[in-house]
């Protein structure tokens, strides 16, 4: 797979794994580790959220 930006990588991982694509299936089809589509999941759960401390 060409390389791409991150921005258009984690786009088209929030968009396969919405999709219905395993986590693994993400990790082999973009040949990221598994700490990157862990990363995105964790970014997108938290959109829109506010954290007070």
């Amino acid at each position: 797979m060409p390389q791409m930006p991150k921005v258009e990588l984690y786009a088209a991982i929030r968009r396969d794994h919405r999709g219905g694509m395993s986590m693994r299936e993400l990790e082999r089809k973009y040949g990221v580790t598994w700490r990157t589509v862990r990363a995105r999941d964790r970014i997108e759960r938290t959109e829109g959220l506010f954290l007070r401390w």
